[in-house]
């Protein structure tokens, strides 16, 4: 058996294990905080998509609280062929990207019984972008139709940058709970 060695270099030793101990303390540490915002990002990011998925099913019950009658929800293949029946060279890719990517399109009626239709956007927490979606797809449907548009965005909270369209008329704000959307 070896013998301990009490000398300075044994001290030294002492001290450097003492700084590789707090090293791979503040190595693990830091990767448990970065392993949780990865976490809590990914967790975000599929309580979005489920949020998204499941909104469309309730495209009756937002076109009611918009004051129309929902009369069906459009389809990609719907926007698809709205797309394809106009000149487009005007619209640059990523917005018409944008449109074809519409979370939610839905026709349906005003109260005096003439047709209309629906862009929302859908988001955790609504905010300007959000907000910009929508306006465009409703414009874009207008053109594309020459019926009229409305912007919608639906989330379980919104930012506050987006009240004054909100209170103004220019975009309907639909919040949900959590529990709206899972599964029964």
């Amino acid at each position: 058996m070896a013998d301990i060695d009490t000398t300075g270099d044994y001290e030294q030793h002492l001290k450097n294990l003492d700084r590789h101990i707090e090293s791979f303390e503040r190595h693990v540490e830091n990767n448990r905080e970065r392993d949780f915002d990865r976490e809590a990002a990914d967790s975000s990011f599929i309580k979005g998509a489920v949020f998204e998925g499941r909104v469309p099913r309730a495209a009756s019950i937002i076109a009611e609280e918009m004051g129309l009658t929902w009369k069906r929800t459009l389809t990609r293949e719907d926007i698809r062929e709205l797309i394809g029946t106009h000149d487009t060279s005007d619209i640059a890719p990523g917005r018409l990207m944008s449109f074809r990517l519409m979370d939610l399109a839905m026709e349906a009626v005003n109260r005096e019984g003439n047709p209309c239709l629906i862009a929302a956007e859908v988001s955790c927490t609504v905010d300007t972008r959000d907000t910009a979606r929508a306006f465009e797809s409703a414009r874009l449907l207008t053109r594309f139709t020459g019926l009229p548009a409305h912007a919608a965005v639906i989330g379980f909270g919104k930012d506050d940058s987006i009240l004054g369209q909100i209170e103004a008329g220019d975009v309907f704000y639909c919040e949900m709970d959590e529990e709206d959307i899972m599964p029964r």
